[in-house]
C-alpha cells in the first residue's frame, strides 16, 4: 500500500530505517492543499468534465497527473521520491476507476432535442431557419 510505497521511497532517499532505525508503517492523508496552478487545472477539468460527463474518472485522472507535475517540479531526491509515490499509488488506483456510462440517449426527448438544438444556434452552427425546422420536427407539428 501506500505506506509501504513511502517507507521504500524514503529508505532509498534518506536510509531512515538502515541509519536511524525508524520506519514509515502506517499513513493517512489528513488533507491536501493544491498550488494556483493545480488548482487552475482542477478548475478546467471540472469544467470540461461538465461538458463529458465522467467526472469521477478525470478528476482521479487530474489529480493524479497534477500530483506527478508537482513531484516532478521539486528538485533533488524530494521529486524522484515524490514520482516513484506516484507511480506505485496509480497501481492501487487502477481499480478505483469506474467505467463511464453511456449517456442516455436524447432522441426520443423532444426538450433534450430542442436544449440541443438552441445550444448549437447560439454557437452559430445552425441557422434561425434550421433551427425551427428541427422545432417543428420536435414537436410534431
Amino acid at each position: 500500500g501506500f505506506a509501504q510505497s513511502l517507507s521504500a521511497a524514503v529508505e532509498q532517499a534518506y536510509q531512515w530505517q538502515s541509519d536511524r532505525g525508524l520506519a514509515i508503517v502506517k499513513t493517512a492523508i489528513v488533507s491536501i492543499e493544491y498550488d494556483a496552478n493545480t488548482r487552475e487545472l482542477l478548475k478546467t477539468v471540472q469544467r470540461a468534465d461538465a461538458l463529458s460527463g465522467a467526472r469521477g474518472n478525470s478528476n482521479l485522472q487530474a489529480s493524479v497527473a497534477a500530483g506527478m507535475q508537482a513531484a516532478g517540479e521539486n528538485g533533488g531526491a524530494a521529486g524522484m521520491m515524490g514520482i516513484g509515490m506516484a507511480s506505485g499509488m496509480m497501481g492501487g488506483m487502477a481499480g478505483l476507476q469506474q467505467p463511464v456510462a453511456p449517456a442516455a440517449p436524447a432522441a426520443d426527448d423532444p426538450v433534450a432535442k430542442l436544449k440541443k438544438a438552441k445550444e448549437m444556434l447560439d454557437l452559430g452552427l445552425i441557422t434561425q431557419g434550421d433551427y425551427d425546422a428541427l422545432k417543428a420536427k420536435a414537436l410534431g407539428l
